[in-house]
């Protein structure tokens, strides 16, 4: 609770080299004092993790045995997420600057969170990362449903839903649904078309037509007559305060 976090973006672990390299040891103490070396890095890295008091670190890879038992040892949790969409969340989520190196973050670059935790959900443990509101608005919906399909389908309108309201408030202009606008269009396109001469009114009459294909789809999908629907909604259209009826897919006629 109440916890500073560090976030790396390329794992928490020594650093090595791009080329191989041979090492040449004479005797066991020799030995001793390599892998005394490694341990006095990692030592002083966590434990300069838990001088600036954070007690969170998200690695966004592989995680060394050695960092692991100095982590334990220092009581800071360890969280390993291969996604990197899910560890930009998180930084967004908790303030903290992903480390592309791995080294005691700054304290600008430190993030907060307000409680993490794991709790069982259906079944499956999962990591909870609670957050203040102060710090940032971004939650995750959790779906349960007894089919795969039941929640591919929730997972769809979920989606659809959200990114038309990401779409809204960046420009909240809007125009009309049920193929209301294509409508409009198609009644617009076929009075000019019809003042045209020779050839050129065709392209317009085909054109307006092909402007038909979204509120027929509409009627169809939703079992009704796609032709009774057509020919009420150009009906419609024809009244200049007729500019917004569209198809009513949830009514019993079109």
């Amino acid at each position: 609770e109440n916890a500073k976090v560090a976030v790396y973006s390329e794992g928490l672990d020594l650093a090595m080299t791009e080329t191989k390299g041979t090492v040449l040891l004479h005797s066991g103490e020799e030995l001793e004092g390599y892998a005394r070396s490694e341990e006095e890095r990692v030592d002083a890295l966590i434990k300069g993790l838990a001088d600036a008091g954070v007690k969170l670190v998200f690695s966004g890879g592989p995680v060394g045995e050695l960092c692991l038992h100095f982590c334990e040892r220092y009581k800071i949790m360890l969280v390993k997420i291969q996604s990197k969409f899910e560890l930009r969340r998180i930084c967004r989520a908790t303030g903290a600057t992903a480390l592309g190196k791995v080294e005691v973050p700054q304290p600008e670059q430190i993030g907060f969170a307000r409680e993490c935790n794991v709790r069982e959900i259906g079944g499956s443990l999962v990591i909870v990362l609670q957050q203040d509101e102060k710090m940032g608005k971004i939650a995750t919906v959790v779906l349960r449903g007894a089919t795969d399909t039941l929640m591919d389908d929730a997972e769809r309108a979920i989606d659809d839903g959200i990114n038309a309201f990401k779409a809204l408030g960046r420009d909240a202009r809007r125009v009309a649904a049920g193929g209301a606008s294509e409508m409009e269009l198609a009644t617009r396109l076929g009075v000019w078309g019809r003042q045209l001469s020779g050839l050129e009114r065709y392209p317009a009459a085909k054109f307006a037509a092909a402007l038909e294909v979204v509120p027929r789809c509409l009627a169809e999908t939703s079992g009704h007559d796609a032709s009774a629907t057509i020919s009420a909604l150009y009906a419609a259209h024809a009244n200049p305060d007729g500019a917004r009826i569209g198809v009513d897919v949830d009514a019993e006629s079109g």
